[in-house]
């Protein structure tokens, strides 16, 4: 599954989304319009037939209000007709104004269904999309995307299992793998995790102690590499200092700890001293972007790089790596599973260092460079390393060997000069 093919699937999430927003608003506008016509067609029958009756009780007065009472109670029957007749016509006429006939309001009904139908008909769609869509990316048989022939060294399993559930916090777990599985995990491996994760912990609750005393201990190592691990964690106190209105212990702060540093981070130390001019509103000062909380996301990240660099541990989790990697892979090897031919059964497809085809793969999974010989178009391998000649072209170490054809020197294929091949040197990228 490509980037392509999963922005374009993203793409008409977002799109079915929109459409199914819209359908719920049109459902709700029209029995909104429906419910409210039905309500004034009952207040205006309610209000009609309340007045009516407040009309018809109006009391008489003496003698005349007696024998108007005794008449309609005598004659209630022949004059209730003409009552409903004559009383209600007004409150009739003024609802069935309101509620239109049967015939229309059937028609109201049908015309409003028509509408939904066809909103209704374009979210089913969209979701036949996406449905087609995913078909096509997901692969449901990868026995043959993999080489099953292949040799996995167990012990590499093992490691990379275990410095995974380090890397992770799930120490027990790890220590519990590492004796069963008899994983070569070495003593001081676990405690350099554990200390590691430990300090982790402390810089995401904003603790930076720890942090700074295990700079300290590595500083030489961690100058030799150029980091700025130590002054970000003593910019981030700074800073911490000031968020707490306590700008005379910022300032000390400073002067104890960003003097080392004036030779390499002049420009950020007087940034900072900047800071002091906003010590009562920082939060809304022009500075506000650089004491947000991604700058305590910044140096978690550098603590995290830096630290695995110096300790000689990958960065990023190998089990990872390699599950993301190869998850990027099935597509492509799937596909070229389904198209290769008997000649390369044979030969590419089962070779153990190298893949059919060219796996396209996102940045951070390009750990090194790739070099492929201009003569023999193969790639590199630990094998068949690059060799650098004396005129400063760079072949294959095995291309090298087939050039003399028996002499001692040999002519490089892209210039005149001759050289043997004892002068060529490896390269390493």
């Amino acid at each position: 599954m490509g980037f392509e093919d999963l922005c374009s699937v993203e793409h008409e999430l977002n799109a079915l989304q929109l459409k199914q927003q819209l359908l719920h608003d049109s459902c709700a506008r029209h029995l909104d319009e429906l419910i409210e016509q039905m309500q004034r067609a009952r207040n205006a029958w309610d209000t009609g037939g309340m007045s009516q009756d407040d009309s018809g009780a109006a009391p008489g007065t003496g003698h005349d209000a007696d024998e108007t009472g005794v008449a309609s109670m005598m004659d209630v029957d022949s004059q209730a007709p003409a009552r409903d007749s004559a009383g209600f016509k007004s409150t009739s006429e003024e609802a069935m104004s309101i509620v239109p006939s049967t015939t229309g309001k059937r028609n109201v009904v049908e015309q409003v269904q028509k509408k939904l139908v066809v909103e209704q008909r374009e979210v089913y769609n969209g979701i036949n999309k996406i449905i087609k869509l995913v078909d096509k990316l997901v692969v449901l048989d990868i026995e043959k995307a993999y080489q099953s022939s292949a040799v996995l060294d167990p012990q590499k399993i093992h490691v990379a299992i275990a410095t995974h559930l380090f890397r992770e916090g799930m120490f027990q777990l790890a220590d519990n793998y590492v004796r069963e599985a008899g994983a070569p995990i070495e003593a001081n491996t676990s405690s350099a995790y554990h200390e590691m994760y430990s300090i982790l912990e402390e810089l995401r609750k904003h603790n930076v102690q720890r942090a700074i005393a295990w700079v300290t201990a590595h500083r030489e190592q961690l100058e030799a590499i150029e980091s700025t691990l130590e002054f970000r964690l003593h910019s981030v106190e700074f800073i911490r200092l000031l968020l707490q209105r306590d700008r005379a212990g910022a300032v000390k702060y400073a002067r104890e700890h960003f003097g080392r540093f004036a030779k390499s981070s002049l420009p950020d130390i007087q940034r900072h001293m900047g800071f002091l001019l906003y010590a009562t509103r920082l939060e809304t000062s022009p500075y506000a972007p650089l004491v947000s909380e991604t700058m305590w996301s910044q140096v978690i990240e550098t603590f995290s790089r830096d630290s695995c660099r110096i300790l000689g541990m990958a960065q990023d989790s190998a089990l990872h790596v390699v599950v993301s990697a190869g998850t990027l892979a099935i597509p492509v090897l799937s596909k070229a599973s389904r198209i290769r031919t008997p000649m390369n059964e044979s030969s590419e497809w089962t070779g153990a260092d190298h893949l059919p085809v060219e796996i396209p793969l996102p940045q951070e999974f390009r750990f090194h460079s790739i070099f492929a010989c201009p003569v023999s178009r193969e790639e590199s391998t630990p094998d068949n390393p690059p060799m650098i000649l004396f005129c400063g072209h760079a072949l294959c170490k095995n291309s090298i060997g087939r050039l003399p054809r028996g002499n001692s020197r040999f002519k490089c294929p892209y210039c005149p000069s001759e050289q043997s091949p004892s002068k060529c040197t490896q390269i390493n990228f």
